[in-house]
This record gives structure tokens, sequence and C-alpha cells, in this order.
């Protein structure tokens, strides 16, 4: 995002947002990461938003907060420091995948339809399905339609 900083007869200056927050990331010890900025340009103050580890001291951020306030004092931007308390990520533990309905499911389905229709009519029902995603890959999608209109104005060129 763009943040309008200053305005004058000769034209405007505008702040990258996205260039904002890597410099910031640059200046961050490992552990710490650069959330969001924002920029408030009345107040010519950026709102720079970190996440930092958890149990980490309050000195060490008192050290952080002012090498960043240093490093853009010279362009006359405050800087206001959000700081967010990372906790440490709990892994998700998913079930086993003979444990998921889905693949119990996938695998009955697959019992039954090789019973009722037999091996030579499981091989018909997967190519009529691959084809029929071909098609509506061709048909509904950007890439599928550039493609089709480019083997079109081949045959054409061929004629």
């Amino acid at each position: 995002m763009m943040y309008l900083w200053k305005s004058n007869k000769l034209g405007k200056i505008w702040l990258d947002g996205d260039g904002m927050r890597r410099i910031v990331s640059l200046q961050l010890p490992g552990g710490y990461v650069c959330q969001e900025v924002s920029f408030v340009g009345d107040m010519d103050t950026i709102n720079v938003f970190i996440g930092f580890p958890e149990g980490e001291s309050q000195e060490k951020l008192d050290r952080i907060g002012r090498l960043l306030e240093s490093r853009f004092k010279r362009s006359g931007i405050k800087v206001s420091i959000h700081w967010v308390e990372r906790t440490k990520e709990v892994e998700c533990s998913s079930p086993p995948l003979w444990r998921t309905p889905i693949v119990w499911a996938a695998g009955v389905s697959t019992l039954v339809a090789l019973a009722q229709l037999g091996f030579k009519g499981i091989t018909k029902t997967v190519i009529a399905g691959c084809l029929s995603y071909g098609v509506a890959w061709l048909a509904l999608t950007d890439d599928g339609r550039k493609l089709l209109n480019s083997v079109i104005k081949e045959v054409k060129k061929g004629r």
C-alpha cells in the first residue's frame, strides 16, 4: 500500500508500505517478525507491529525499539512500535490416514465400483472423467481458452 507523506507545490511524496516493512524486517533479529506497517502522514509517524518470541526481556525490546527509531529519525519519521508476543505454535496432530472418513469412503466406493462395473467399466469411467475434465479445463479456464485459440489459429493457417 502506498502512503501519502508530504505534499507541496512541487508534488507529493509517497511511501511504500511493503518497502517500509522490508526495512524494518532487515533490522530485526531472528525470531522477530514485522507483521504490519502503517503510516500516518499528518503525524509523520510509522506504526510498526512486531511479533517477538515468548519470554523476551524488556531490555531487548527497548534496544530494538531504539534501533528502529534511530533508522527512521534521519528521515524525520517518528516510530510507534506495537509489540505482539508470539506463543510457541502447537503442532496440529492429524489422525493417521486410515482413520479419516474420506479414505474409507474412497476405498469402499472403489470396491463397489469394481464389483458392479468390473475392470472394463472402471477404465471407461476413468477415461470419461479425464476427457470431461480436459474439455471443462479448455472451456472454463483462461489458460485453456488461450491454448484452444492458438490451436484454432494453427489449424486455420494450415488451410
